[in-house]
């Protein structure tokens, strides 16, 4: 990503993942980046598509003395039963889908009545001059890192029907850490600051 860098990525990851419980449902896991961060009691199923970051990720769950098992498939082939996880979990991977409303309501289908859905990811800024570079920067960005920088999060959460009971804003309003469980009430959240948001993150 253009706007982050190794510290801050890790500190950020752990404010969001540490509120991971029970078994967790994690959506392209990568090399497993959230492992490190999440309690030692939880059971992750991982996901991707790629055999080398699934292989990656087996490595980082040994270290970290995680429970997990792994999926090689995309998000629309995934086929796991309604209400099944305790937490499901997406960082950084909601820029890169052609539809992620689509990937959003499947995170709330397979979340437990009483779970949380936990969500890092990237989007508009609430701030106009940020938000124009995004813009201008969009097609560049996608081209060369596959993600975009114009989704509005607040659009998208809710379309999905989540309800978004916390959200804490990076500095320049790009990154965001969101709580949210699989009520399907929508609660009409904008881009702007929700009346829940947490302190700023770094």
């Amino acid at each position: 990503m253009l706007f982050h860098n190794e510290l801050i990525d890790g500190l950020v990851r752990g404010r969001l993942v540490s509120h991971a419980r029970g078994s967790i449902l994690e959506l392209n896991v990568g090399t497993g980046a959230n492992f490190p961060h999440y309690p030692s009691s939880v059971s992750v199923t991982g996901t991707d598509l790629s055999h080398r970051m699934i292989a990656a990720a087996k490595k980082e769950a040994e270290r970290c003395g995680i429970q997990a098992e792994f999926v090689r498939a995309s998000v629309e082939n995934l086929n796991f039963p309604a209400a099944h996880f305790d937490t499901v979990l997406s960082t950084l991977s909601l820029c890169g889908y052609e539809d992620p409303v689509m990937v959003l309501r499947r995170m709330r289908d397979w979340c437990k009545p009483d779970g949380v859905v936990l969500l890092m990811e990237h989007g508009l800024s609430r701030y106009l001059p940020v938000r124009a570079a995004q813009l201008a920067l969009n097609d560049l960005h996608y081209r060369h890192i596959g993600c975009y920088l114009d989704r509005d999060l607040g659009q998208l959460l809710v379309a999905s029907r989540l309800a978004v009971t916390r959200i804490d804003f990076s500095p320049l309003g790009i990154t965001q850490l969101i709580w949210a469980t699989p009520d399907p009430r929508p609660l009409g959240l904008s881009s702007k600051r929700s009346a829940n948001a947490g302190p700023p993150i770094l």
